[in-house]
């Protein structure tokens, strides 16, 4: 089955698939997608996107044991409705801003810990 019934369901296997990795070791690829999940955004549009550009990052920094590649791409899958053009090899201007805004709430949320 590759798709959701609804954003929620997507945003509860996306969440899942944080746990999972973080139980894996892998605490800042599992913190990238829950923050891409938990993300309020002005559309659905966007959101997809943002889960999308936080899938592909996992799959190209982190590099997650196998076991995980069947649940990223299952969400790159649904992604792919909106915004078919993002495909592993595509970096545009928007990728490298949410990856730095990325960073920079993650080294906020360190500093306050």
């Amino acid at each position: 089955m590759n798709t959701f019934s609804d954003p929620s369901e997507l945003r509860a296997f996306v969440i899942n698939l944080a746990d999972e990795l973080a139980l894996a070791g892998m605490p800042e690829a599992s913190e990238r997608l829950r923050v891409a999940a938990s993300t309020a955004s002005t559309t659905g549009s966007e959101w997809l996107g943002e889960l999308g550009l936080a899938a592909r990052e996992v799959q190209r920094e982190h590099r997650p044991p196998a076991k995980f590649n069947n649940a990223l791409e299952r969400v790159m899958s649904t992604v792919h409705v909106s915004w078919p053009q993002m495909r592993p090899q595509t970096i545009s201007c928007i990728q490298l801003s949410t990856i730095y805004k990325y960073r920079l709430l993650a080294r906020d949320s360190r500093a306050r810990t």
